[in-house]
């Protein structure tokens, strides 16, 4: 009666793991904000993208927010900033805030191209989200 009631526990036990797993797998995968990317940037910003007539993002942006890394020229919260690369990007799902991580080339700004990125499919953008927000605060300690 015990080795029943024992392996009857240990069923309803292990039907409750599996569905546990099943239901992790609906949850949305969160954004992780790429490490090396962020390394061989000089600033990341918290900017508004909009999209042009094709859906993607135009490539003069509204800098929201600075965030740099090493000492450098970065623009002022307000200003309007044209991104070399912007439209080559991953990770754009439409107008709104967005994390980008900046390298200034021949005086023009361009999205942080990271190694693992030159092997897929380009440089990533990230959309603003409140976990984002905690990775680039803990990324970068503020100055």
């Amino acid at each position: 009666m015990k080795s029943r009631l024992v392996v009857g526990l240990l069923a309803v036990a292990f039907v409750g793991w599996i569905i546990y797993l099943a239901w992790l797998t609906r949850l949305p995968k969160p954004e992780i904000l790429s490490r090396a990317q962020v390394m061989v940037a000089e600033v990341v910003i918290r900017a508004k993208l909009t999209a042009n007539e094709d859906g993607k993002p135009m490539a003069q942006i509204v800098v929201e927010q600075t965030f740099p890394i090493v000492p450098a020229e970065v623009p002022a919260n307000g200003d309007s900033v044209s991104i070399a690369n912007l439209s080559q990007s991953q990770g754009f799902q439409g107008p709104g805030e967005y994390a980008l991580t900046l390298t200034r080339e021949d005086g023009n700004y361009r999205i942080a191209n990271a190694p693992e990125a030159i092997k897929s499919n380009g440089p990533r953008i990230y959309p603003w989200t409140p976990s984002i927000e905690r990775q680039v605060h803990t990324l970068i300690p503020a100055r």
